[in-house]
């Protein structure tokens, strides 16, 4: 069985596919994040890659390793890079570089 903390990950990035794809995109989800996105999200004019973490609140958010490759990948500028933060008790924070 899977631990607690991969379970909360995978829900909440479960979360943000279905609202990605609610909102249009066509959503790839890169499991066991072996890359810079747990979420590529393209629609005809744009492309998201999308790192997803789960925080007890807005406060404890940390720039993580992620984070920081995230932001310094170099990408076309039709392409945005974004953390989706889940706040347990409060939802969605993004922060888009």
């Amino acid at each position: 069985m899977a631990n607690k903390y991969y379970q909360r990950s995978y829900r909440a990035e479960r979360k943000a596919f279905k609202k990605l794809e609610n909102a249009g995109y066509r959503c790839i989800r890169a499991s066991s994040s072996k890359g810079p996105a747990d979420i590529i999200a393209i629609s005809k004019e744009h492309v998201r890659l999308i790192e997803v973490k789960v925080k007890d609140s807005y406060k404890n958010i940390k720039k993580s390793v992620d984070e920081k490759i995230l932001k310094e990948l170099e990408v076309p500028e039709y392409v945005s890079r974004e953390v989706w933060y889940w706040i347990l008790n409060e939802g969605w924070r993004i922060v888009q570089f």
